[in-house]
């Protein structure tokens, strides 16, 4: 039989596993997305988290530590997925895999912790220590250099995440069973030895799957950055075919500035004041309409630009254009020419 807990530190495990509760929570919260507004979506987190944190707590005080980790799967585990999954913006294998995720880490925590506690003789005290230790290590980590590249990854990579899902399944219900069923894996000795290898093919495993991600993440932005680069260039070659049409009216009326220039000489030796103010007005009009209206003096983005402002004439919108840039940004002309959502929502006709 393995070692049992010392009696004086089972109360300082019990109390680990409450926080350990407290991190799954924060870390999910981190990584979630809701589909409601946050009134709605906070009004109701509180008093469903408050419920759900006390029903385990009080699992864990009447029935103590092994019952709780026997049931956690129907006390803990399914209780909180249908509240996420009612309540999340994907509804399909990003949430199931973010899920899952949170809860084999922090398991994967709990179980290497008590492991190295076995190891040592630490009766419960190092397990004490390395969880305190742990616990705000993971919550830094997720809030300073998961969340952001993560979410992202979540917007941009639309495939592959029920596979992912299956297999962070598996795993925490493999962790769940590992350290709590029959009986704490303290107690069980000889499958120590299974146990450690799974708690090395953990990482191992979330390794390869967030490389996966990240290549198909590639993939993905190197798509939208070859439909952008191919947007612009169809919108350079009307541009080009603007200006080159604007050129040819051009040197129609070079050719008949002669004309225009006897029409002028006739009317002054008239003394016809108003006749050749009406006529050089009408002249200047002309050349207004031919010429090619510039936007600004990058041509990229005067493409985009004129591009916009011949649709929105086409449709009949009325758009005012006002452009304000520096002469050094942190972004090149093709990323500031995107067809991206930032440019979209920037792009208000009136």
């Amino acid at each position: 039989m393995g070692r049992r807990l010392n009696l004086q530190y089972q109360h300082l495990i019990d109390y680990t596993t409450v926080i350990c509760m407290f991190i799954i929570v924060l870390i999910f919260l981190l990584l979630f997305e809701p589909r409601c507004s946050k009134r709605v979506y906070y009004a109701s987190l509180i008093p469903v988290m408050a419920l759900w944190l006390g029903g385990n707590i009080y699992v864990l005080l009447v029935y103590g530590l092994e019952v709780l980790g026997r049931y956690t799967l129907l006390t803990a585990t399914l209780p909180s997925m249908l509240y996420f999954w009612i309540v999340a913006k994907n509804r399909d294998g990003r949430f199931f895999f973010t899920f899952c995720m949170v809860d084999t880490v922090v398991l994967w925590v709990m179980a290497v912790t008590g492991l190295i506690d076995h190891v040592v003789g630490g009766e419960g005290l190092v397990t004490f220590v390395l969880r305190l230790a742990a616990f705000p290590v993971m919550m830094a980590a997720a809030w300073g250099l998961a969340r952001k590249p993560y979410l992202a990854l979540m917007n941009t990579v639309s495939r592959g995440w029920w596979l992912f899902a299956a297999m962070t399944g598996l795993f925490y219900l493999t962790l769940a069973i590992m350290i709590g069923i029959p009986t704490n894996l303290r107690q069980r000795p000889d499958d120590i030895p299974a146990a450690v290898m799974v708690l090395i093919l953990l990482p191992l495993t979330y390794a390869t799957i967030f490389t996966v991600l990240r290549q198909q993440d590639r993939l993905f932005r190197t798509q939208e950055r070859q439909r952008v680069f191919e947007a612009q260039a169809v919108m350079m070659s009307r541009r080009v075919e603007d200006i080159l049409r604007a050129e040819d009216a051009m040197r129609i009326e070079r050719h008949d500035m002669r004309h225009q220039l006897q029409t002028v000489a006739s009317l002054i030796q008239r003394g016809d004041s108003g006749a050749i103010l009406d006529y050089i007005g009408q002249s200047q009009e002309k050349l207004d309409a031919i010429a090619p209206k510039r936007y600004c003096t990058n041509p990229i983005l005067d493409a985009v630009l004129a591009n916009a402002a011949a649709q929105s004439e086409r449709k009949g919108i009325a758009m005012e254009l006002e452009i304000a840039l520096q002469e050094e940004l942190a972004v090149d002309h093709l990323q500031r020419c995107g067809a991206s959502p930032a440019y979209d929502r920037n792009f208000h006709p009136l």
